[in-house]
């Protein structure tokens, strides 16, 4: 099978089992040294997988220990300063490959076989893998996927997380995420960061409006926050509690000017009589 076949559109909704996620750990892992990965390791975080696999993430966990327990796998797990994620070597790698795929020269891909064999012949399907900094190759969905994981560590619960991957946003997420962040999760991170330190876009507004994942994936957006035209945005709440200052201050200077009243309720004080007026001895 050729790599990408478990990212077809017939399978997106359906949760994997076992052998599936052993599958697709094969699938992923690099198929020639790349940077810090030798061939047949890959890097993800198990939050990624979680979402990949369609599972929790204690099951991720269940599942990678129960293959490290039969040598099917080595496993280091990501440290807090490390955001690549785990590093997974497939161990005996070598075996899980096609007679064609071991001999042939690293980083070429074997053709399909039998009748079904065909060249690409549109552009989608040429591009529908980005090799990353950490030298994985992943599709325009798994690009989306990566995206929002790194959106919910950011946000939490103070945005609104997409809950379905439509094709319309897994072409967006993809172009912006190469063409913008340069494949770079750290620059899609920084960004995101920059988005959570304006309080306008986080909803501190007149309209109490808050940035969501479509809007942030905008170009004319990516545009106006990296060059800083929300940093500084002045906010709705922000006005009123001035207004409401304003007012108690000069409440305070009245009650301050007319703090002593006399029997008949009024009196004058530096030049003003009870109701605020000016007294006419004062002039």
């Amino acid at each position: 099978m050729q790599r990408g076949w478990m990212d077809h559109k017939l399978f997106r909704r359906e949760p994997y089992n076992r052998r599936n996620a052993w599958e697709w750990l094969i699938e992923h892992a690099a198929f020639a040294e790349h940077g810090d990965l030798q061939r047949g390791q890959l890097r993800y975080s198990i939050s990624y997988l979680a979402n990949a696999w369609g599972w929790d993430r204690d099951q991720v966990r269940r599942f990678l220990k129960n293959c490290r327990a039969a040598s099917a796998i080595c496993y280091e797990p990501a440290t807090a300063a490390d955001i690549r994620g785990s590093l997974i070597t497939i161990c005996n790698y070598e075996k899980y490959q096609s007679d064609e795929s071991a001999g042939a020269t690293p980083g070429a891909t074997s053709a399909p076989q039998g009748r079904h064999k065909r060249a690409p012949n549109n552009k989608k399907e040429e591009g529908n893998k980005e090799e990353l900094p950490n030298g994985s190759r992943q599709s325009a969905r798994q690009i989306a996927l990566e995206m929002v994981e790194v959106w919910k560590e950011v946000f939490g619960e103070a945005l609104s997380v997409p809950r379905k991957l439509t094709d319309a946003r897994i072409r967006a997420s993809r172009a912006r995420f190469v063409d913008e962040f340069a494949s770079d999760r750290d620059a899609w991170r920084a960004f995101l960061e920059r988005v959570r330190a304006s309080p306008f876009l986080m909803g501190d507004n007149d309209r109490q409006w808050r940035i969501d994942f479509d809007f942030a994936i905008k170009p004319a957006s990516i545009a106006k926050i990296t060059e800083g035209k929300y940093d500084r945005q002045p906010t709705g709440s922000a006005q009123l509690v001035l207004t409401e200052q304003q007012k108690r201050e000069r409440e305070e200077r009245i009650l301050a000017e007319f703090s002593q009243f006399g029997p008949s309720g009024s009196v004058e004080k530096n030049g003003y009589d009870g109701d605020g007026n000016r007294s006419a001895t004062a002039d």
